[in-house]
């Protein structure tokens, strides 16, 4: 029998929470959508403009849903929307500029986060 069975069940309830941890951590974030351009060529103008709209899309989504839950007032709303085109946008600059160079550049997934700032 264990001499102190509270601090057994204490150190078994911290360690189930640090194993359950990593597991929310990997969780998207709400007001957060994964934006795929898997299927688009970025050397060609016409899928790089399909991509921008798409994230354009997704910003928009994202802070509307965050103005439906009252995080952003209604007049942020665009606000927001532009804040998480332009952040969620930059590592696309710089992958447009390395295909602009004639580099090729292989991103780890093909995939960008939109995020509500």
């Amino acid at each position: 029998m264990l001499a102190h069975p509270a601090a057994f069940i204490a150190s078994a309830a911290v360690a189930a929470l640090a194993l359950a941890m990593p597991a929310q951590a990997e969780r998207p974030a709400p007001y957060t959508e994964i934006v795929s351009y898997a299927d688009l060529d970025l050397s060609s103008a016409a899928d790089v403009a399909t991509l921008d709209q798409r994230i354009r899309d997704a910003a928009d989504r994202i802070c509307t849903s965050a103005v439906r839950a009252q995080l952003v007032r209604p007049i942020k709303r665009f606000a927001c929307a532009s804040e998480a085109y332009s952040e969620s946008r930059r590592p696309l600059v710089t992958m447009l500029a390395a295909i602009e160079r004639g580099e090729h550049y292989a991103a780890r997934a093909p995939k960008l986060v939109v995020a509500a700032p």
